[in-house]
């Protein structure tokens, strides 16, 4: 995997952006994950395009220890994609990612080509109580919620490989994640984004009432994903990719 030095963190992604084709689409994961829950895109679309996928600090295999709100996050992007003279992108979010995508298409709209959220929302419904839950036993709260992270019909490999994953995020790290969700809420700021945005929601995934919220955006529209709950990028990859595909045939060349 390549390496990028971004304010003086080692930084880890996957993809070769110099070797650019196509669209560059620009891959972000979500709270106390790294870049490998995109793993069943980048394969999908380094055919016709360019796709890149971080590791957002102290996630995966980069150095640091996260960040506590969004807006932190969001200017980490930024200096990534300057390190990287990316240019102008697709934004793709999972969860939290979702969050700091549509904080970067806020701030830096001039990069940004188009937005494609995966079951995020403009909010999360997090309070102090949950923190304090997530505080006191990380490893409960992650066993606790995987009841409704997955659908039912989600093979158990596919659930023990992702939370194989988020377990390797340092509690600390996790923790400052749910604080930056927690904290979070550009609902007054949806009218202003201007780039295209696709939201796709696993039709089980308790964030999907999001929908609603985030279809202020003014040039946006809704996929659900049939048999997937919050992770449809890995419960549903087949279908999932041929909705982003769909969404990126349309944007104007």
């Amino acid at each position: 995997m390549p390496f990028a030095i971004v304010k003086g963190l080692r930084i880890n992604y996957r993809g070769e952006p110099a070797r650019k084709k196509g669209r560059l689409l620009l891959f972000v994961h979500g709270a106390s994950g790294n870049h490998r829950i995109w793993s069943n895109q980048p394969e999908s679309f380094s055919k016709e395009h360019t796709p890149v996928a971080i590791d957002l600090p102290g996630h995966g295999e980069s150095e640091g220890a996260g960040a506590d709100e969004i807006g932190g996050y969001r200017d980490f992007l930024r200096a990534f994609v300057d390190e990287l003279s990316l240019g102008r992108f697709v934004l793709c979010g999972h969860s939290m990612g979702g969050a700091i995508a549509l904080d970067f298409a806020l701030n830096y709209p001039e990069m940004v080509e188009a937005l494609i959220l995966v079951g995020s929302g403009a909010k999360f419904p997090l309070s102090e109580e949950l923190l304090e839950a997530f505080t006191k036993d990380p490893l409960a709260w992650s066993v606790a919620t995987s009841a409704w992270t997955f659908s039912r019909k989600t093979p158990l490999s596919t659930i023990e490989a992702l939370e194989a994953e988020t377990l390797k995020t340092s509690a600390e790290v996790a923790l400052n994640d749910m604080k930056a969700c927690a904290s979070f809420d550009i609902t007054p700021s949806l009218g202003e984004i201007k780039a295209p945005t696709l939201l796709l929601y696993g039709k089980e995934d308790l964030l999907a009432g999001q929908a609603k919220v985030l279809l202020a955006i003014p040039n946006s529209q809704l996929g659900m994903i049939e048999d997937a709950a919050h992770v449809p990028n890995a419960e549903q990859p087949d279908k999932l990719n041929a909705a982003i595909e769909r969404f990126i045939v349309s944007l104007t060349p």
